[in-house]
């Protein structure tokens, strides 16, 4: 029994001398979030790339200070790293100009706005591998 007892903590001792340097390295060598850091901690910032105001402004809450992986080595590239959501319902959005930008974007919700123009958005720069489910209707009784 005596020699299973020292068995036993030999190895968990084996164990535990291998885990802390390769702890130790994964926490070196992660990366400490995308090049470049760059987050978008100013509205103001978004205001060349989407001229709507009220678009620019539901772009600017989802991706404030870096929020959903909006972080990277320049605007454009932070922009294209997030992965969250924009909430922009009802909020009277007639230009989506700079929706292209959010390319990597989990999903945009832009019902009842006026939006005027989506011509700019061509039939190429959709990607055909998505699927859209069909909107849910709740049965009638």
């Amino acid at each position: 029994m005596k020699h299973k007892k020292r068995a036993f903590c030999l190895f968990v001792c084996l164990v535990l001398a291998a885990a802390v340097p390769a702890f130790a390295f994964v926490q070196e060598g992660a990366p400490a979030g995308r090049a470049g850091d760059c987050t978008i901690t100013q509205e103001s910032e978004l205001a060349d790339l989407f001229p709507d105001e009220a678009f620019r402004h539901a772009v600017f809450e989802a991706v404030r200070d870096g929020n959903d992986d909006a972080t990277g080595a320049d605007l454009k590239d932070a922009l294209g790293n997030f992965t969250g959501s924009v909430q922009a319902a009802m909020k009277g959005i007639v230009d989506i100009h700079g929706i292209k930008l959010l390319r990597n974007a989990n999903y945009i919700v832009l019902d009842q706005n006026p939006i005027q123009d989506v011509g700019f958005l061509e039939q190429g720069d959709v990607n055909t591998t998505t699927t859209f489910p069909a909107r849910r209707t709740m049965p009638r009784t």
